[in-house]
């Protein structure tokens, strides 16, 4: 039995297909219920998008990684710093590892953001992320972009 209320449906192709499908071609009925597509969908905690670009995941991603690192700056203070590179990488890494085959052939525009997390890691384990400047963060992700294989920082 389909449960209409958690199914969902995307078309994927270039932006220029995905514009030539009308509305009644574009929905998919099954048994009574007409599910429409959506244009980003959730699957085992990864944002598809219509085009295959991530953007949306890679940036939900991010900021819940930036949202990670509060809360742990907060925590520093009361825990030692080996306790701190466990809760990194429990909450943080771990974020950044999760499917990261997908994001393999992106443009390095949108692993750029992804980059952006790594050099502030380092900042909270060693200082704080107050201390951690933006310039220092743009140098490391010039040089990792320079000779990474990798997609992920």
């Amino acid at each position: 039995m389909l449960n209409a209320s958690k199914t969902e449906l995307i078309w994927l192709g270039s932006r220029a297909a995905l514009q030539k499908l009308s509305v009644t071609d574009s929905s998919l009925v099954v048994g009574s219920t007409t599910i429409r597509p959506s244009s980003i969908v959730r699957n085992l905690g990864v944002l598809f998008d219509s085009e295959l670009t991530f953007k949306h995941h890679v940036s939900k991603t991010v900021s819940s990684c930036f949202y990670q690192l509060r809360r742990i700056r907060q925590l520093k203070r009361h825990v030692d710093v080996n306790t701190t590179k466990l809760l990194i990488s429990a909450f943080i890494l771990s974020r950044l590892d999760y499917c990261n085959v997908l994001l393999s052939g992106l443009p390095m525009s949108t692993i750029r953001l992804l980059r952006r997390v790594r050099p502030c890691l380092r900042c909270v384990e060693e200082t704080t992320l107050a201390a951690c400047h933006p310039q220092d963060t743009i140098q490391v992700i010039t040089d990792d972009v320079s000779g990474a294989q990798s997609p992920v920082p």
